[in-house]
């Protein structure tokens, strides 16, 4: 049974995160590593409408590493995709550029309608995405959270909520579901 590793990145506000899966023949997915590290895009890309040199540089650094992360892993294939924090910045193309040059890592700048597209179709490699769509729209919705409570970065969904349908309290510096390692 042939098996395809593929890697996933996201560029958001505050955090760049990588996730490596094994997809076998019988569309069978598994996660087996997730990294992520926090940098402040949105401090600048919100504040002043342009990303400084430094953060361009931290960034292109952690995607350095998320590139021998994926050559470790020998992954197949990726997709790499940002979300607002490059919508409206007026360096948007000079620091995907950037990451291109630097890294070999092409990244996709999602619009709104793409990035909750996105949301929707990973719903669906859910293991309980069959059961979740019988009870309704609403708890098809529950997308697992992020650090300190939040929605993930791909998430819609209210504060705190998880696939599991257990709320994460917002102390929590990470969720139960996802269990992320930290690269810093």
């Amino acid at each position: 049974m042939k098996i395809t590793t593929f890697a996933a990145i996201y560029i958001g506000s505050y955090e760049v995160s990588l996730k490596v899966f094994e997809i076998s023949a019988n569309r069978k997915i598994r996660s087996i590593d997730y990294v992520r590290s926090h940098v402040e895009l949105g401090r600048d890309a919100f504040g002043k409408g342009v990303i400084g040199y430094e953060l361009v540089e931290e960034l292109c650094q952690i995607l350095k590493e998320f590139r021998s992360i994926m050559d470790g892993y020998k992954v197949d294939s990726y997709e790499a995709f940002a979300g607002n924090v490059f919508r409206n910045v007026g360096n948007a193309l000079f620091i995907l550029d950037q990451i291109r040059l630097r890294t070999k890592i092409e990244v996709t700048v999602l619009s709104n309608s793409e990035h909750r597209l996105m949301d929707y179709k990973s719903l669906a490699v859910l293991p309980k995405f069959e059961k979740m769509i019988q009870k309704g729209a609403a708890a098809a919705c529950r997308l697992p959270c992020s650090a300190r409570g939040r929605p993930s970065p791909l998430s819609t969904s209210s504060l705190g909520s998880c696939v599991s349908g257990k709320s994460c309290p917002k102390s929590q510096t990470w969720c139960p579901i996802m269990k992320p390692r930290y690269r810093n």
